[in-house]
């Protein structure tokens, strides 16, 4: 079976685990759970919970009473309450997402808000949840340290501090008085926080929770970022013309260059593996597919 085939049965896994996330406790509260749904359920590839699955199974995973997916899932959870607070019309302004109205147009701000800071507290307990489930320090400890690989991607290490620098970006002074280089270390960072952490912490949490080196999760860690910051590139390649006075690869460097750096960003995540051998022959295959944002 292919990589993407695997992706495909694996985001229908992560939707089955995702969809108990926000059960109602009563009837009274049918109404929030179907808001959170909105923006939860029924929509995108599920890449970052599937590199997860993937890099729990290249590490040898049994996937013993479904603590990678429970993680996969909470990961697609803090993915979406991203993708919720980025679309309102303080930060990035988007009408649409995945082809409906993004969740404040369908529910109100206030709600939009609300709704993503509780989909990141679910993400967070339900991880929590299974780390106390287990009966074994070192299994429990994995488990600790996965959750913490994923919530470090959410707060002033990955996504909050990465909006916060997309939103400010063009008003800063990097941005209007400096020179190319200024600008590509902005723009580098941005995607690093924004996009790259989120990939990172798949990799990351996917190794540790099936019990690899120190090596091997630095190995995981590498590759990650990299892999992050290619999706991100090749994103705004596929975007360019749409493209409204963001800090984006094209805007900085142009197509070309943009298409060149995304050839280095592939060799790069590609090297990131040769220490894992073998072994990390599922995981190239997501680079394998990044090319599809060409």
């Amino acid at each position: 079976m292919s990589m993407k085939e695997r992706l495909a049965a694996w985001a229908k896994d992560i939707e089955r685990e995702l969809s108990g996330f926000c059960e109602p406790e009563a009837p009274e509260y049918e109404e929030f759970s179907r808001m959170l749904g909105y923006g939860l359920l029924g929509g995108g590839k599920r890449l970052r919970g599937g590199l997860l699955l993937a890099a729990y199974e290249t590490m040898g995973g049994d996937g013993e009473d479904g603590e990678a997916l429970r993680y996969a899932a909470a990961l697609e959870c803090i993915h979406a309450f991203s993708l919720i607070h980025d679309d309102l019309p303080s930060m990035d302004d988007a009408d649409t997402r995945r082809g409906k109205p993004a969740h404040h147009k369908a529910y109100g701000e206030g709600m939009a808000v609300l709704s993503g800071d509780a989909l990141l507290a679910i993400a967070a307990e339900r991880m929590i949840v299974k780390a106390s489930e287990a009966m074994v320090f070192e299994r429990m400890k994995r488990r600790v340290d996965a959750a913490r690989a994923v919530l470090t991607a959410a707060g002033m290490r990955g996504i909050a501090v990465g909006q916060y620098l997309d939103m400010v970006g063009t008003g800063s002074v990097r941005w209007k008085d400096g020179g190319i280089e200024d600008r590509a270390a902005l723009l580098e960072d941005i995607d690093r926080r924004k996009t790259a952490e989120m990939f990172r912490a798949a990799a990351e949490a996917g190794f540790r929770l099936a019990g690899a080196s120190e090596s091997e999760i630095e190995a995981a860690v590498s590759f990650g970022l990299k892999l992050g910051m290619l999706y991100q590139l090749r994103d705004d390649l596929q975007d360019a013309d749409t493209d409204k006075g963001q800090i984006t690869w094209p805007v900085v460097y142009g197509i070309n260059e943009s298409k060149r750096k995304a050839e280095e960003w592939e060799r790069a995540a590609l090297a990131a593996l040769w220490k894992l051998g073998g072994r990390g022959a599922p995981l190239a295959q997501f680079v394998e597919m990044m090319r599809e944002f060409a």
